[in-house]
């Protein structure tokens, strides 16, 4: 299966830049400006100028004294992934007539993975930077989406490159999405899929033959002369009031054969 998340991990450091001895070290950015480091996580000023990163969890990984584990860069790329989703969401949705939530599962991601690369999908004044691709993707037409997918980026020196390779990559997996759906992997750009639980049930309880029938007749006979009880109680009584012995459990109105009929069961 044709999983995104793995294609955005080549596209964005298939050399594997700044992976020393078995961990991730920081290396320079195409753009300039601070650091990145593993899967196209940029440092911020404050952790470029203290050499660190925090990780999502809270962890502080000092650079001067260990780099980020195989699992601790997942853990990164996983957070700017859903953190860059938001984004597209809330820039979509201030500027579109279209709910983000509501666009096909690919529409979703691909506007993610923009604003993953570029940090916004915002252009420089502050609109929406994409109106082609918009359409495109109100109209669900692949060959446009693939075509407004394109955009470059200009170096430290301020020289522009389009990104050629990182785009083609990810045309691939919006061509296998339209043939087939089921053959593409979109995880982490697109809500998780909630979990129905199934109720759980209990084994029935086998019974006697008859034994519903026979439990329900003696119990309303029990009823019975329970109400009976409460009549004889509640009527105003001429006699003299004395005090009844406590009720004991050879006293008691309980049915015999009701109890011996329950015990034999």
């Amino acid at each position: 299966m044709l999983s995104l998340r793995e294609t955005l991990k080549s596209v964005e450091n298939s050399v594997k830049a700044g992976y020393k001895n078995g961990a991730w070290f920081p290396h320079k950015s195409a753009e300039g400006g601070t650091r990145t480091i593993a899967y196209g996580h940029k440092l911020s000023q404050k952790e470029e100028d203290g050499n660190y990163v925090k990780l999502p969890n809270g962890d502080i990984v000092d650079f001067s004294q260990r780099g980020l584990t195989e699992q601790e860069a997942e853990m990164l790329l996983d957070d700017d992934i859903s953190t860059h989703r938001q984004v597209a969401a809330k820039q979509w949705n201030a500027t579109q007539d279209v709910d983000f939530e509501s666009l096909s599962p690919i529409h979703q991601a691909v506007l993610s993975e923009i604003a993953f690369n570029l940090g916004t999908l915002r252009n420089k004044k502050g609109g929406w930077g994409w109106p082609s691709l918009a359409k495109g993707i109100k109209n669900d037409d692949p060959e446009v989406i693939k075509k407004e997918m394109m955009r470059s980026y200009t170096d430290a020196k301020g020289k522009k490159h389009q990104l050629v390779s990182r785009v083609n990559s990810l045309r691939d997996v919006v061509d296998s999405y339209y043939e087939d759906p089921t053959s593409v992997s979109l995880e982490g750009f697109t809500p998780a899929e909630k979990t129905v639980q199934t109720p759980q049930t209990t084994a029935p309880v086998n019974l006697p033959t008859g034994f519903p029938e026979q439990f329900v007749a003696m119990l309303d006979e029990a009823v019975k002369a329970s109400q009976s009880r409460s009549q004889a109680v509640s009527e105003p009584s001429t006699e003299p009031a004395t005090e009844e012995p406590a009720e004991t459990e050879e006293t008691s109105q309980f049915n015999p054969e009701l109890e011996a009929f329950i015990r034999g069961a």
